[in-house]
């Protein structure tokens, strides 16, 4: 059994994964989503009997607020009993390149990295405490966890966090100012269904953000079951990464149970190469559509023409940008089915 929780972590990524005996089981926590995420994290941990408090690895993606904004509480004010075998985490000192500068940014991540370096939790220890990424030259390492979970690192690259090191003062202020800002934009209404055609075949222009370019994104394997998870990635690394495990396995397509699709499937991080080479079941949509409206209407329409027949589409939020993907009309000419969290409880997934 593998069951993945999407929290209600607002626009944001708090993945809670469990897999093994249900009565039992090892956890996975992937990202801490934004800061008042933290509240709800931390009472679902509380509700576990002490002696049962862990999480075989805690994977903080990047320095996004909307990732990383709970994690600082978590590492701050720990439930009591909280184990955690080891936190995969990219922090200032692992990026290529340092300037001469002292000054530092990005103030969630500088927290995140302080409390780390007082020792109470072990920060990167299966790299040896080094930078967590891919060798291009090796190719996507795997590395397996109590329980027999295989997990195999898909991004970011090293040439990602050589990009991400002169951006990470400016991206304090950049997150900052989204805080601040909510972002206005177009979102679908239930009276006007979308032309997936159209919008499917719209031209593709890739993310270029630092921050979302050094995610920290895996497959994980337990049982036969396979999960990507993809944090805010490139899809082009992804594709990457994806097509030299097809390479090793003399496979055609990566079987996936599910898809936490990267960057709450945005426009610019849901590519028609990536889905091409999937053949995928479920997939997972974290975001309530504020700050910027995800998911976006190109990006689903994309998900909808080619990631599969019978497939199911997950969002923890019912919200006024995904509501419109409800239509029967769409679901009988696409072949595919919805589940809509009630953004309070976390929307669950389990495959047997």
């Amino acid at each position: 059994m593998i069951r993945v929780d999407l929290m209600p972590a607002q626009q944001g990524d708090c993945l809670w994964i469990e897999y093994g005996d249900p009565q039992k089981p090892y956890r996975l926590l992937i990202d801490g989503g934004t800061p008042g995420t933290y509240r709800t994290l931390k009472k679902r941990i509380e509700s576990l009997p002490k002696s049962k408090r862990r999480f075989e690895l805690v994977i903080v993606s990047h320095i996004d607020l909307d990732h990383i904004g709970g994690i600082v509480g978590l590492l701050k004010n720990p439930p009591s009993g909280l184990e955690i075998g080891d936190i995969w985490f990219n922090g200032f000192k692992h990026l290529p390149r340092k300037p001469t500068s002292p000054t530092l940014g990005v103030r969630q991540a500088e927290e995140v990295t302080e409390e780390l370096e007082k020792g109470r939790f072990p920060w990167n220890h299966a790299f040896k405490g080094g930078a967590v990424y891919v060798d291009g030259s090796a190719g996507p390492q795997e590395l397996t966890l109590a329980g027999g979970i295989k997990l195999t690192l898909l991004s970011p690259y090293l040439q990602q966090l050589e990009k991400l090191q002169p951006k990470w003062v400016k991206e304090l202020k950049r997150l900052e100012e989204k805080r601040r800002i909510r972002q206005t934009g177009r979102s679908l209404t239930l009276s006007i269904l979308p032309n997936v055609i159209s919008l499917a075949g719209s031209p593709f222009n890739e993310d270029t953000a630092e921050a979302n370019g050094s995610s920290i994104a895996v497959l994980a394997e337990y049982e036969e079951k396979e999960i990507v998870f993809g944090a805010d990635a490139f899809p082009s690394v992804l594709t990457q990464s994806i097509k030299s495990l097809l390479a090793k396995r003399r496979k055609a397509k990566l079987p996936l149970q599910a898809f936490k699709l990267s960057h709450h499937c945005s426009k610019a991080s849901t590519s028609n190469d990536l889905l091409s080479i999937i053949k995928c079941s479920n997939y997972l949509i974290s975001t309530n559509g504020n700050y910027h409206n995800h998911p976006d209407s190109e990006a689903m329409a994309r998900l909808l023409r080619y990631g599969g027949t019978k497939k199911h589409l997950h969002f923890n939020y019912l919200s006024p940008q995904n509501k419109v993907w409800n239509s029967r009309t769409l679901k009988q000419r696409f072949q595919y089915n919805t589940t809509y969290g009630n953004g309070t409880e976390p929307l669950t997934l389990t495959i047997r």
